[in-house]
């Protein structure tokens, strides 16, 4: 970044300077991307959506990284706060419609793309803990640029931000009410095949998401030859496994994670919805999580344009963000809770609707602390750095006092004890 901080530093010519300003950004990313430790392929992903944002309002404004001030940081803090409805994100008619709850074909919504008119990066208003990842990054950008010489103060110094968000073991899901999505899930009616692939994708997100304790990023980031076959020599029994690699698993710590039963039967009937053999083949370059639109592909020297002719060579494209995972899942736990509202389970409705895939991850660990499993175990089983992240599941520094303290004593206050007369 030395080079680019000269290239500044010499001209005199505003464009050249604001191009070479966001180039320097462009390493920076480059450097977080490939800097190992706690960061990670994921991570420079989701510095680059942050970025995407900070440019955008850069844009905005018509103020360059190079010119900003205390003033322009904190009017950034308040855009953030206050998101103007004019800078979301218009949703356009994708093309196709499906049927709604009175039966009739509705339009499908979608996003504008970024060569579209009403696109923005912003496609929700940032919650309080996304403005304060969007604030660490842009500091920790302008940090560089500051170090590089490229500018002269740092208008982001006196930004204060909350410290990153703690593991919240509460956000979990209800067994019962998982079950219940489970079951509305596979009771969907199909009315063609393309019905049937979402149906079955969605299925297996849902509960692969749940059963194995994975992060979105892992899911998303999985490829169909990620599963694969081992056999224990003690036994001679053979397991299948989905292996999750260091590029997508956070702080890079990728792990092999055995696959449950219902996961492996959701996998096969997703695989079968979309034209594949029921087991995966080793080398299957699919992504783990495919989508209905397909890819270019040629056969010979000859491109294949026709959308029927790709579904028949199963040139299927593949879900690779977090972003669309997050909208599959909040997409149908929006229609279980309308079926729920139905049924006068108000309550329930406004939980699931709470839910997003990484609460499945929180259910997952809670199950295995709930049915004994060894604390080391479970920390392997989703991936954490060190089994004290993983003891917020368990209270155990609580119950550790607590056994401590009975020891030579019996005046801590229980459950059921008497008021005092």
């Amino acid at each position: 970044m030395r080079d680019t901080s000269d290239e500044l530093v010499t001209t005199s010519d505003n464009s050249v300077v604001v191009a070479a300003t966001w180039r320097a950004v462009e390493v920076w990313l480059d450097g977080v991307r490939h800097n190992g430790g706690d960061f990670s392929e994921e991570t420079a992903n989701t510095y680059s959506y942050h970025i995407a944002k900070f440019r955008w309002y850069c844009d905005r404004i018509g103020v360059s990284p190079v010119d900003w001030n205390q003033a322009h940081a904190n009017a950034f803090i308040t855009f953030l706060r206050d998101l103007p409805a004019e800078c979301l994100c218009r949703k356009i008619e994708s093309g196709r419609t499906r049927k709604g709850p009175d039966g009739s074909e509705q339009p499908l919504l979608r996003f504008a793309k970024a060569d579209e008119p009403g696109y923005t990066p912003f496609r929700t208003t940032p919650s309080a803990g996304s403005r304060d990842d969007i604030l660490r990054c842009i500091r920790a950008l302008f940090n560089t640029l500051h170090e590089d010489g490229i500018i002269r103060r740092n208008p982001m110094a006196r930004v204060k931000t909350r410290k990153s968000r703690r593991l919240n073991a509460e956000r979990s899901l209800d067994l019962d009410l998982y079950a219940y999505v489970v079951e509305y899930l596979n009771a969907l009616p199909v009315v063609d095949d393309n019905a049937a692939r979402l149906r079955a994708r969605d299925q297996f997100a849902f509960v692969a998401l749940r059963e194995l304790g994975l992060r979105a990023s892992e899911l998303v980031g999985a490829r169909m030859r990620d599963v694969y076959p081992l056999t224990d020599p003690k036994t001679a029994r053979t397991y299948w496994i989905l292996r999750v690699d260091d590029e997508h698993a956070k702080g890079s710590k990728g792990r092999d994670v055995p696959m449950t039963r219902s996961v492996f039967e959701e996998l096969m009937t997703y695989r079968g919805a979309f034209g594949l053999t029921a087991v995966p083949e080793p080398g299957e370059d699919y992504g783990l999580l495919l989508s209905v639109q397909t890819k270019k592909v040629a056969i010979g020297s000859r491109l294949v344009t026709e959308a029927k002719s790709r579904r028949y060579f199963r040139a299927w494209a593949s879900i690779t963000s977090r972003k669309s995972l997050y909208l599959i899942v909040k997409n149908r736990l929006d229609q279980v809770a309308v079926s729920l509202e139905r049924n006068n389970r108000g309550s329930e409705a406004a939980q699931l609707r709470e839910v997003s895939p990484h609460w499945l991850r929180h259910t997952f660990a809670k199950a295995l602390i709930v049915r004994g499993r060894d604390i080391r175990v479970v920390a392997e089983s989703l991936g954490h750095a060190s089994v004290t992240t993983t003891m917020a599941y368990t209270r155990q520094s609580a119950l550790d006092q607590i056994r401590e303290y009975v020891k030579d004593s019996d005046d801590l206050a229980t459950q059921g004890a008497k008021p005092i007369e």
